[in-house]
């Protein structure tokens, strides 16, 4: 008993019919929603306070990193040293 193998012509015809105007619609409607939605979404991720709070071992961030950072920003840093895992917590 064999099976016979679909041709290519047979699997195009058989795309090609799930292929219709309808779903072209369908994807491009969605598509257009997510491109008009997207500016009020990034907007809202990339506001900022100008303010950056970091909370970091002691000696990993220098004096002067931090005010380059706000030279060039305008970014202030609120910058908190621990010395060890309790600190935290």
């Amino acid at each position: 008993m064999s099976t016979k193998k679909p041709t290519s012509t047979e699997l195009n015809a058989k795309a090609a019919k799930s292929f219709t105007r309808r779903s072209v619609m369908k994807t491009a409607v969605a598509t257009g929603a997510v491109a008009v939605a997207s500016p009020w979404i990034v907007k809202d991720a990339f506001s900022s306070s100008g303010e950056i709070n970091i909370l970091m071992w002691s000696d990993y961030l220098p004096e002067k990193f931090m005010t380059d950072f706000t030279a060039s920003s305008g970014i202030k840093i609120n910058y908190t040293g621990i010395g060890s895992n309790e600190e935290i917590i």
